[in-house]
């Protein structure tokens, strides 16, 4: 939600609001500070258009929210990037790796662990190669560059965690995707609706199984 108002905000040029929810949604979660991207963007066609503001610098407020976060880890523990420790910790050994190394991660686990394979690892693996087809489809539509830059900055922000187990979770959460979605041709949304409830289905299946659904 508060990714979704900074970006209204953004494309009506308001800013101060941008930067608010910009710096909120980056101190809820890191993928906040990629909105910054998108907000250059804007900022930059706007100054282009010569309709930006004095404030125009609050585009840099998502490195405020992040470093408010640094800020109270700082407080509460002694070192601002305590939270680094927290996920590494087990049982989440989290740590950042590059996205071809996390992907092939993925497929030995895959190989590994059959069993978990169907609804962790194999289901991961397709979500990412779906998310870019659906990025490039919106690039052959021409959506709109700001949609673009969020999505794919998003998602190679998930993509980095080393030990992704809730990759579905954390796409979910990707805005622009849905947006690029309701763009397509009305029988590829019905395709995609039809395969999201078939998958949908199939996790229900598991969970009722009592499988380790992430």
């Amino acid at each position: 939600m508060l990714c979704l108002l900074c970006m209204i905000a953004a494309r009506r040029q308001d800013w101060l609001w941008a930067g608010v929810w910009g710096a909120l949604a980056a101190l809820c979660r890191n993928q906040g500070l990629v909105l910054f991207l998108p907000l250059l963007y804007l900022w930059l066609r706007a100054r282009r258009e010569k309709k930006q503001g004095l404030v125009s610098l609050c585009i840099l407020f998502p490195f405020l929210g992040w470093d408010s976060y640094l800020a109270l880890n700082l407080r509460l523990f002694g070192d601002p990037f305590a939270f680094y420790a927290f996920h590494a910790a087990p049982p989440w050994y989290q740590s950042i790796k590059w996205i071809s190394t996390n992907l092939t991660q993925h497929w030995q686990m895959a190989l590994d662990y059959p069993g978990l394979a169907p609804f962790i690892y194999h289901a991961q693996l397709v979500l990412y190669f779906v998310a870019i087809a659906l990025l490039l489809a919106g690039l052959w539509r021409k959506a709109p560059t700001h949609w673009l830059i969020w999505g794919g900055a998003y998602l190679g922000m998930c993509y980095l965690a080393g030990w992704l187990i809730s990759g579905g979770r954390y796409v979910f959460g990707c805005l622009p995707l849905y947006l690029i979605d309701a763009s397509l041709p009305r029988p590829a949304c019905w395709a995609l609706l039809a395969i999201s409830g078939f998958f949908f289905w199939k996790m229900g299946v598991y969970y009722m199984q009592g499988q380790a659904i992430m």
